[in-house]
């Protein structure tokens, strides 16, 4: 998932559609850094798991976009 710098440091929320079309959300908690190459792990939204009802973990690596340029801003 690519986030912002921004977002990396003063956190995100973000919703996208799993396969199977329901709504999953990914965020990062208040304070919390995230590193660049880092992975975010969702229990429960990843394939399901064979001879059960349950779902394994979805594993989602957070790419973290540097500005080429500082401003002021």
């Amino acid at each position: 998932m690519d986030i912002s710098l921004q977002e990396a440091l003063l956190g995100f929320k973000r919703t996208f559609k799993h396969l199977d079309g329901h709504v999953v959300t990914v965020e990062s908690k208040e304070g919390q850094v995230v590193q660049p190459f880092s992975w975010k792990i969702l229990p429960g939204e990843g394939m399901p798991i064979r001879g059960t009802n349950d779902f394994g973990e979805l594993h989602i690596k957070m790419l973290v976009n540097f500005p080429k340029d500082l401003t002021e801003r």
